[in-house]
């Protein structure tokens, strides 16, 4: 028996939805390449400094994500986003009080750190689409509905740092592009707040995991071993893949072109928008590879295309960068490594049953944000030990073996079971399985 269809209006709550997806990440990256200069050489504080404060806003969305679980059980979507952007606002109140004397004063600390955290407790906004997609939405549009809630926070993920590069260099002192994106934050939430209340209709509380009836026959047995599988590894990959990718790496990155090549506010902009054109046309392209190409080729391929990131470390001599062109060609590592993550939530939302996306989403999103906690701590303390052995003109290279480690780590999982999570080489791609089910209807 089919459940019923939602009463609100799907097609505009997910498109509410998809632009929250862009501007969540445009404002949570913003600060990604200016956040460790400020603190390091503005603020006279440490390296390691720059990982407690990517931590403490990550800290903050393992509490929003943990959340997610019982508030979705009591709290209707529309409810839950109302919450979180009033909190982001908050937040961006805070941090602006931090910066509102140039150079700092005594509360400046306390008040930045206090402003990530908070800024994490509003990030249940990332969090709530695929949850929502996997239990609103039929499953012949999920797939599609995923890839384009991806392919938007990429989009966000991508050129936030861009977008943060782009103020410090504009305005007129370099402080006051620190705090333009304080203004930002009030401007972003402020906006999806008022849309939310006013066109966001979905006031149902989300179906959650419920005991169904005990199938006992070996096929359902296999099957609900497969699945179980499927959401092990994926939380696996999501977690390593977001320390060493999304979360170690673009700690590090600003300070290994800093200390590498001397690049800072606008000689920093064109490596910055490699970086987001690299990750915007991984998402682009996703849907016409996932396509044309089964779920095997498609990991084999990304994982081959990975290797690009080493690239960026100059095996020959850890003291020395490799050559400025290097760095963009091992920029294009990152494509195929947000490929693959973008592979891994596919396919939780598309093989994991409907009563079970709401827990499933949420524990993924909740490792992806445990990792995005870890990686900067974790890896802004290796980029230390790094530098301090071999020179900070060496920081590429430490940042290139981060990246590199946690990507191997984080696909072993999957790996070791390669048919069972991406199935065959020779299985039929989605194209081919659409094609052969209209003829079948036919």
């Amino acid at each position: 028996m089919e459940d019923p269809p939602p009463r609100c209006n799907v097609k505009r709550c997910l498109v509410i939805l998809l632009l929250g997806n862009l501007l969540t990440p445009l404002d949570t990256q913003a600060p990604t390449p200016v956040l460790p200069v400020l603190l390091t050489e503005d603020l006279g504080l440490p390296v390691v400094s720059v990982g407690r404060l990517f931590a403490l806003m990550t800290f903050g969305a393992l509490i929003s994500f943990a959340m997610l679980l019982l508030m979705a059980k009591k709290m209707t979507p529309r409810h839950i986003l109302l919450i979180d952007f009033s909190i982001r606002f908050l937040s961006g109140c805070l941090y602006l009080a931090a910066l509102a004397i140039p150079g700092g004063h005594a509360w400046t600390i306390p008040l930045l750190y206090t402003s990530r955290f908070m800024y994490g407790l509003s990030l249940n906004s990332f969090a709530l689409p695929t949850s929502w997609i996997g239990v609103r939405m039929p499953v012949k549009e999920r797939q599609g509905a995923v890839v384009a809630t991806g392919a938007l926070l990429g989009l966000g993920i991508a050129f936030g740092p861009v977008l943060g590069a782009a103020l410090v260099s504009i305005m007129p002192t370099t402080w006051m592009g620190y705090q333009a994106m304080g203004y930002f934050t009030l401007l972003e939430s402020a906006f999806l707040w008022i849309l939310v209340f006013t066109r966001f209709d979905d006031d149902e509380v989300m179906p959650t995991a419920k005991q169904e009836e005990v199938t006992t026959t070996s096929e359902a047995i296999e099957e609900a071993s497969k699945v179980k599988f499927i959401i092990r590894a994926s939380i696996w990959a999501s977690f390593f893949l977001t320390m060493g990718q999304v979360a170690g790496f673009e700690a590090l990155f600003s300070l290994a072109i800093l200390h590498s090549y001397g690049w800072r506010e606008a000689s920093a902009l064109p490596p910055w928008i490699t970086f987001g054109v690299v990750i915007t046309s991984a998402f682009v392209l996703f849907k016409p590879l996932n396509d044309k190409f089964n779920k095997a080729k498609l990991a084999f391929g990304c994982s081959a295309g990975c290797a690009l990131v080493l690239a960026l470390v100059n095996f020959f001599n850890f003291s020395e960068p490799v050559p400025r062109w290097q760095v963009f060609l091992g920029l294009l590592g990152n494509g195929p490594a947000l490929f693959l993550i973008t592979l891994f939530q596919t396919t939780v939302s598309t093989r994991v049953p409907r009563d079970q996306q709401v827990w499933a989403n949420s524990t993924l999103q909740f490792m992806g944000q445990l990792g995005r906690g870890i990686g900067p701590v974790v890896s802004t303390a290796w980029y230390q030990f790094f530098t301090n052995q071999f020179g900070r003109s060496g920081g590429m290279n430490a940042a290139g073996l981060n990246f590199a480690f946690f990507l191997i780590l984080g696909l072993s999982f999957a790996f070791s079971r390669f048919t069972t999570y991406f199935g065959k080489f020779n299985a039929p791609s989605a194209q081919e399985e659409r094609e052969g089910a209209s003829k079948q209807m036919m």
